[in-house]
């Protein structure tokens, strides 16, 4: 085993490295947990009630969301058992929760 100056300084910089991709995999997961869950709710809520008004729309929305919102945090879970994948399952777990409370507020507005 090295101990080197050089050797120190190569693995800040790989644990460094390690943390910045794993903060991009949680943000990519934050945006696909959060796209996917409204997405999935907005279809779901359209099969609901397809002729009705935004408003409507919105709270059969917001309804269908209490069943993609599980379906996503599973995904985010099951996903998170993989060591790699492990920040990309949890920003989809925080997408997934975000996307819930933003249906929340939407239904509020309208």
């Amino acid at each position: 085993m090295s101990n080197s100056y050089g050797a120190a300084r190569v693995r800040a910089v790989d644990m460094r490295s390690k943390h910045e991709y794993a903060r991009q995999r949680f943000l990519a997961g934050i945006v696909t947990g959060l796209v996917g869950q409204m997405i999935l709710a907005f279809l779901l809520g359209l099969l609901l009630l397809s002729d009705s008004g935004l408003g409507v729309r919105i709270d059969g929305a917001l309804i269908s969301s209490l069943i993609a919102t599980p379906g996503a945090l599973s995904a985010g879970f099951a996903i998170m058992l993989k060591d790699d994948a492990r920040a990309f399952g949890g920003g989809i777990v925080a997408g997934a929760v975000g996307a819930t409370l933003l249906w929340l507020v939407l239904s509020w507005i309208f």
